[in-house]
């Protein structure tokens, strides 16, 4: 699925329209009903908020004169539309109220971005997404995922909070492209790779391009140099196209492994299969889980010792709890609207 950039921005619009007539004492009683109904979307839920937020820092910078002067001419234009409302249909009053809000909006966000928060993609379970960032990067979502986005004059940060997701980075030399992961953090230029949190562990698979991978502390310090001298920084460790590196997403772990990978195989979850080759059922588990209502769990140590491998269409539970116990010789158990596995010699 697609996310629209024009669906967002119609959106924030609206939440943004919402917000300045709650905030001005400006909302009709023969409007609540309406409110009502639209904030109902979890999604246009969360979009009112993030405009609630950016009002409100708009409060703590009454004094400045840019914030008057925006604020000022909004509320002017909105006194002399509404002066003529009744000579106006609905639809005219709401069409000029959008484009104004949408002025005072933008002018806010592209003057004072460090006052909003970021832009937040997220998945839910058995769902995955596709959306085109303004920078023209391509982020692509599996199941189970959020991606926090902050995109500012100098820098593109991301924050991978679950999941996995794919990064087709559209080159932007004065603008370093950083995601972090856990106390990690993934350097790039213009490159795609996918970055994974599962079992307490990031996983970086790089499909084409040049990427660093550097603990969080020092990721800042790092884009900052390749932002003054793109061609002048010392770097430690580039990974190479159809590698991935396994890291424990925490500081308590220390070692990397890097070793080569199959791409095909790392971006099967994009075709809608799960691939596991040798792969312990801990880190299985986790990725089934992303698919299905119904969950999987261990039942004791024994279990996630065991290795898997095999291909399973997502969200097919029972194919995967067939092969953990034919060919891991586990026995399940159905309780409490899931399925536990067991190793048989810790069984209880």
């Amino acid at each position: 699925m697609i996310v629209a950039r024009e669906q967002r921005e119609r959106r924030r619009e609206e939440a943004s329209e919402w917000c300045m007539l709650h905030a001005e004492g400006l909302l009709a009683e023969n409007e609540r009903h309406r409110f009502d109904q639209w904030i109902a979307d979890p999604e246009n839920a969360a979009a009112f908020e993030q405009a609630t937020r950016i009002w409100q820092a708009m409060d703590l910078a009454a004094e400045w004169p840019e914030m008057i002067h925006i604020r000022t001419t909004a509320l002017q234009s909105y006194g002399e539309a509404n002066g003529a409302r009744w000579r106006s249909s609905t639809a005219r009053r709401w069409a000029w109220l959008g484009g104004t809000v949408a002025v005072l909006l933008l002018a806010f966000v592209w003057s004072y971005a460090f006052l909003t928060g970021p832009e937040i993609f997220k998945t839910g379970v058995g769902e995955r997404t596709v959306a085109m960032l303004a920078d023209g990067t391509r982020l692509s979502l599996d199941a189970d995922t959020q991606v926090d986005v902050v995109l500012s004059s100098k820098m593109r940060e991301l924050t991978l909070v679950k999941g996995r997701a794919r990064f087709d980075v559209a080159k932007d030399r004065s603008r370093p492209f950083l995601v972090f992961a856990g106390k990690r953090a993934v350097l790039a230029t213009g490159t795609q790779f996918t970055v994974e949190l599962i079992d307490q562990k990031v996983r970086v698979v790089l499909i084409e391009g040049h990427v660093e991978v550097l603990e969080k502390f020092k990721a800042k310090e790092e884009a900052e140099a390749l932002r003054v001298n793109p061609r002048g920084i010392s770097v430690k460790q580039f990974l190479q196209p159809g590698v991935e590196l396994v890291e424990a997403a925490d500081n308590t772990s220390p070692g990397r492994q890097i070793a080569p990978t199959d791409i095909g195989r790392a971006l099967s979850w994009e075709g809608g299969k799960l691939v596991f080759e040798d792969t312990d059922l801990r880190a299985a588990v986790e990725r089934v889980n992303r698919y299905s209502a119904t969950k999987v769990r261990l039942g004791n140590a024994g279990a996630g010792n065991v290795r898997l491998s095999g291909v399973f269409a997502q969200g097919d539970v029972a194919a995967f709890v067939e092969a953990a116990t034919e060919l891991g010789g586990l026995q399940a158990r159905n309780g409490d609207g899931a399925i536990t596995l067991y190793a048989p010699a810790e069984k209880r």
